[in-house]
């Protein structure tokens, strides 16, 4: 979900003011009857914590529970305990892995232990939804089933896809390199949410590769 701004608009984000954001929910709320309302902005957290502020102040005055999708290691808890306080009922957020070793690989710059105390913080105070993902290049089968073991012991709900090397990314190069097909598959063959069986033995080749398997 991070990663649209490198794919598809030249690494430029413009973010729209927080005052016209929130004149347009009110009127979904006041007029059409709107009931709740769903930031699904890939990040919406990635916004700095100054409108950040300014959403949960005005969401708080429009008076409906709202839901984000954004990243686990942007807020402290503080400020997601603001989110939660000023009405967000539910959050989706990106964790990756809970194994230290891809972390590094996929230069997230978090740690385990921070991500595990913040996710105890939060499931005890809204409804989470967490995203992990499976298959990033360098990934042994441990390190793939420590996240399952760990996800299924939380009791909270979470999706484990399989990492997509996009176009326009790093990763995609980085794997172009050694499995040249790659440059072959069709963009449709992309869809996050249904990778095409080539894609997917491009990607675990790429992985036998480079961990000597």
């Amino acid at each position: 979900f991070c990663l649209w701004p490198n794919t598809m608009y030249g690494n430029k984000v413009v973010w729209r003011n927080p005052e016209n954001v929130l004149k347009e929910i009110e009127h979904f709320v006041r007029v059409e009857g709107y009931r709740s309302v769903y930031f699904d902005d890939d990040t919406q957290n990635a916004c700095g914590w100054t409108r950040m502020k300014q959403l949960c102040d005005g969401m708080k005055d429009i008076g409906v529970p709202w839901l984000m999708l954004g990243r686990l290691d942007i807020n402290t808890e503080d400020e997601f305990q603001y989110m939660i306080d000023h009405g967000c009922s539910g959050m989706r957020l990106g964790v990756e892995s809970v194994s230290q070793k891809q972390l590094d690989r996929m230069k997230k710059g978090t740690k385990v232990d921070d991500i595990k105390k913040k996710i105890e913080f939060l499931k005890k105070r809204t409804n989470l939804y967490l995203l992990f993902m499976h298959g990033f290049p360098g990934e042994t089968q441990e390190e793939r089933d420590e996240v399952v073991a760990y996800a299924n012991g939380l009791g909270v709900a979470y999706q484990n896809p399989m990492c997509c090397p996009f176009p326009g990314t790093p990763l995609y190069d980085t794997i172009a390199s050694l499995v040249p097909e790659i440059r072959d598959v069709s963009p449709i063959e992309f869809d996050g949410n249904n990778l095409s069986s080539r894609l997917k033995e491009i990607i675990e080749t790429y992985n036998r590769r480079i961990i000597g398997g």
